[in-house]
């Protein structure tokens, strides 16, 4: 009988402690990867008080998708890899155009964008730190493949700010800058270049370091910017087609952060961009226009 209890509370003593300690051992993987299995809402690295806000189903149709809550990666120098979510999969790594792999034989110096674990809303966003224009440092992500580069229009939904001066700072910017939708300090602009040095460009002011949701429309005869789903821009143009550039950067010379990032390749229709940016405005505490 004494030999049965002892093996019952020797049994009781082993099942304790595999509840606190766990069965895999004492190696945490993730150590490096600040939010690499969240999803939707503030990831492990945010708020994880916050709701989980779930995308709309449209959102499924973009080919390029970033959001700091999800897929961020880090070593030591900063943020090294950020996951696109869209059905492209692209790669998207520190780096510029001229060595994406950190390196560069000349130019200017690579420098890693930095991740923040509390920005607009209470969620993680990506921080650049591109010491703004003139090409004096590049902080940037470096993504693969074409996936902008539709020859009739897209469209940029972006939860940006740009927080020091600069003389330039692109969100998202062409290999051959065929296109750039970026933030000076206080002036957002749009361009959408065209063969024999045609454009067709867009512009607003903007607030210094103040995060806002930023709708980029782009086509081959408009070129509209909305700010929390209000038209802030327009201009029109006639280019016949479009530069399309390859790989393409993320915050490139960008000194501000990016929260989240959506692309998709065609100039979406009033209620699916007002869908979007309603999205947008619940998850990072937002006041967007015709949201209910």
């Amino acid at each position: 009988m004494k030999t049965k209890n002892l093996f019952g509370k020797a049994l009781l003593v082993a099942l304790t402690l595999s509840v606190f300690t766990g069965c895999g051992g004492g190696d945490d993987s993730s150590s490096n990867t600040p939010n690499a299995n969240a999803s939707g809402g503030g990831g492990t690295g945010g708020d994880n008080t916050l709701p989980d806000i779930q995308a709309p189903s449209l959102v499924g149709n973009a080919v390029l998708w970033l959001k700091a809550d999800t897929g961020v990666l880090t070593d030591s120098d900063g943020v090294t890899t950020w996951a696109d979510q869209s059905q492209s999969g692209l790669t998207c790594e520190n780096g510029t155009l001229a060595g994406h792999d950190g390196t560069v034989t000349s130019g200017p110096a690579i420098s890693h964008p930095s991740y923040k674990a509390r920005g607009q809303g209470g969620r993680p966003s990506v921080t650049f730190n591109g010491s703004g224009g003139g090409g004096t440092a590049e902080n940037s992500i470096f993504c693969n493949g074409n996936s902008i580069a539709s020859s009739t229009g897209f469209t940029v939904i972006t939860v940006t700010n740009g927080t020091a001066d600069g003389s330039d700072g692109w969100v998202v910017s062409d290999t051959n800058y065929a296109f750039s939708a970026g933030t000076t300090p206080t002036t957002l602009t749009g361009t959408l270049n065209g063969p024999s040095s045609t454009s067709v460009s867009a512009s607003t002011s903007s607030a210094l370091g103040s995060n806002q949701i930023v709708t980029y429309e782009f086509s081959l005869t408009s070129n509209q910017i909305f700010v929390a789903g209000q038209n802030s821009s327009s201009s029109t143009g006639s280019l016949t087609s479009r530069n399309t550039g390859g790989d393409f950067q993320i915050g490139r010379r960008l000194v501000g952060d990016i929260s989240e990032i959506i692309i998709f390749s065609s100039v979406l229709s009033d209620s699916d961009r007002q869908t979007v940016e309603c999205y947008l405005g619940t998850k990072y505490g937002f006041t967007v226009a015709s949201c209910n």
